[in-house]
């Protein structure tokens, strides 16, 4: 059955990356959820998609030069009142009772979090829900270096467009899980080489219907998708559950 995963929570009816929208998935019937994180300069996981905060002064501040302290006060709710910056342990303790699934994208791409490896396998293995995490980069050193300290890890490469023969690199990568922008999977040829080389996939971001039904005929593992509700709906009603 091809799962659905909330990009970011249900991010069309509360804050992306909070507590709230990660609680609104749950509801919706979300399989599972996808959040990004980066590591403040105390050493927290915190949830946010990008590097900066706009600080209650209006300053901007990139999260790496941040406390968990300083970001406590910052508000990421815009339109729909405060909601704070979580951290992911907090996160943790909201899923770990359901049975969703976690997508923990390392935002270290851009600016490398050293040290981010070691916080994410801790804060796994003190969930409770370590079965039932993937990790996820665009930053495939990161995933790497996660199998290193983990072998076992479950781990997706994202990648964004322009790659040939993907499974060829990702098999060779040690990869066996990814997580591509979805017109990727539009290329003929794409979805089958993948799914013959065992490979895990899940599109990203994914909102409409008529590819829903396009990728759930194809039988592919997951959607990433900001309308996780309908896309549940959809998915059961192909599948006649």
């Amino acid at each position: 059955m091809t799962k659905i995963w909330a990009h970011r929570g249900s991010r069309t009816r509360a804050p992306e990356n909070t507590l709230a929208a990660f609680d609104l998935s749950v509801e919706e019937g979300a399989d599972g959820i996808e959040l990004d994180v980066h590591l403040t300069s105390d050493g927290h996981l915190v949830v946010r998609h990008d590097a900066e905060v706009v600080l209650p002064e209006g300053e901007v501040a990139r999260i790496g030069g941040l406390t968990l302290e300083d970001l406590r006060h910052v508000d990421v709710g815009g339109v729909w009142g405060f909601h704070g910056v979580p951290t992911l342990e907090e996160v943790y303790d909201l899923l770990a009772p359901t049975g969703v699934e976690l997508n923990v994208e390392a935002k270290s791409a851009d600016a490398y979090y050293e040290g981010i490896e070691d916080a994410l396998i801790a804060t796994r293995d003190a969930s409770g829900m370590a079965d039932r995490v993937v990790f996820s980069s665009f930053n495939h050193y990161t995933l790497r270096n996660l199998r290193q300290r983990d072998p076992e890890a479950r781990v997706a490469a994202l990648y964004g467009d322009g790659l040939v023969d993907p499974w060829r690199y990702l098999k060779g990568a040690g990869f066996d899980e990814v997580h591509p922008f979805y017109p990727n999977l539009l290329i003929p040829g794409a979805i089958e080489g993948l799914l013959d080389a065992g490979i895990a996939v899940r599109p990203w971001t994914v909102n409409e219907m008529d590819l829903w039904i396009r990728f759930i005929e194809a039988g592919i593992d997951g959607i990433i998708t900001d309308l996780p509700g309908d896309a549940v709906e959809t998915r059961d009603a192909v599948l006649g559950d």
